[in-house]
């Protein structure tokens, strides 16, 4: 049997490719994410400077404002403060 190097190499890359991406698929889901939307992120967060961790979607106002209290008073837990003043 006859072996061609450009086939054989593109067989791999192809084989590579099929068990990367079912692996990612499988580790990004862990997160509640699709790699599509793991792209999207990472293109939200290079153009404002964060991670994709680092990027919520709230439903609104409201939510979005809760989310910012509770960011607030973790941070502030890991440097000992216990009380949020807000209006």
């Amino acid at each position: 049997m006859e072996h061609r190097p450009l086939e054989t190499l593109g067989g791999l890359i192809s084989l590579l490719r099929s068990d990367l991406s079912a692996y990612l698929s499988e580790k990004l889901a862990a997160y509640g994410l699709t790699p599509g939307l793991y792209l999207f992120l990472r293109a939200v967060g290079e153009r404002q400077g964060a991670t994709p961790s680092e990027i919520y979607f709230t439903s609104g106002g409201s939510a979005a404002d809760n989310q910012a209290i509770r960011s607030a008073a973790l941070a502030g837990a890991k440097k000992g403060k216990k009380h949020i003043i807000s209006s």
